[in-house]
């Protein structure tokens, strides 16, 4: 399955659709890969999706896998109130407060190292 749908508005801005299980996901995520050596940021969302659940899903980490292979930093960003801004199942925001906080970029650990 697809993380997210393939709407024109999408591919029109540049998003990167991912595979999250299988041959395809190891394809994706060495595609990532390129896209961070190329000098382009990624914004990824390692949940995978809106829920209503209150909480953090668990994260899928090719995105991370993307970063270490391209040796590429990770800022962790926190988003707080999305969840009140778009509804899942929901199609247009609505007005609510959000808050968001950067961190420090992190530098993945180098796996080429012995």
């Amino acid at each position: 399955p697809l993380t997210a749908p393939r709407g024109p508005f999408l591919r029109r801005i540049g998003c990167e659709f991912v595979h999250r299980a299988g041959h395809a996901a190891a394809a994706d995520t060495g595609r990532l890969a390129g896209t961070l050596r190329s000098g382009r940021s990624l914004a990824i969302w390692p949940e995978g999706a809106l829920d209503p659940a209150l909480g953090l899903r668990p994260f899928h980490f090719g995105a991370f896998d993307a970063a270490t292979t391209a040796s590429a930093p990770v800022v962790p960003v926190g988003i707080r109130g999305s969840r009140e801004l778009l509804r899942p199942g929901t199609r247009f925001p609505r007005r609510a407060a959000i808050w968001v906080a950067l961190r420090d970029p992190r530098l993945p650990p180098r796996t080429d190292v012995a």
